[in-house]
């Protein structure tokens, strides 16, 4: 990109970013409908965490552009509460969760092929996520915000952030993993 160019889009973002807030609020909505930023809370031991489920480059542009605040729907839960799916895989590693004590629940299988897990609690508020490997990231987040704030809890540190050691975990074979 040339000089002249290069200053002329670097003078139009600082033109954009200096906008009253009331022309900066159309970057949270990409659709006609006001569509807002859409963020859930994971209240960790040690403290909480916003995870961003719709928005990401919402966000992005509203952290490069030093904002305080950036409206968003921020989406809470408390216990017991409900999940379900009609998905048998979801419903095995749910199950398996139960089993080595990072959820608190019960699966329930309806007439109609589903499952309702009821979850009355968990050792951390991400264990009932969709997926191994969202799991492990959420944990991963979790670790770098707060350093050590999976220390001391019902389960070892190392199953929440390293696959093999989650593996082992959950398939009920910590003592092996240990005693490498």
């Amino acid at each position: 990109m040339g000089g002249a160019k290069a200053e002329s889009s670097k003078s139009a973002m600082k033109s954009w970013i200096q906008r009253p807030a009331s022309r900066i609020s159309s970057i949270y909505s990409i659709r006609a409908t006001g569509e807002r930023i859409k963020l859930t809370e994971f209240d960790g031991p040690a403290g909480p965490i916003f995870i961003v489920e719709d928005g990401t480059h919402r966000v992005a542009g509203a952290k490069a552009a030093n904002l305080d605040e950036i409206p968003c729907d921020v989406h809470t839960f408390s216990y017991p509460r409900e999940l379900s799916t009609k998905n048998k895989n979801v419903a095995y590693e749910w199950e398996k969760r139960i089993k080595c004590g990072l959820i608190s629940g019960k699966i329930d299988e309806l007439e109609d092929g589903a499952f309702v897990m009821t979850i009355r609690g968990e050792a951390v508020p991400w264990a009932a996520v969709s997926s191994q490997s969202k799991f492990l990231e959420i944990s991963k987040i979790y670790e770098r915000i707060f350093p050590n704030g999976l220390q001391g809890l019902s389960v070892p540190r190392e199953a929440l952030i390293d696959p093999v050691a989650n593996n082992f975990f959950l398939s009920g074979r910590w003592s092996e993993w240990k005693d490498k």
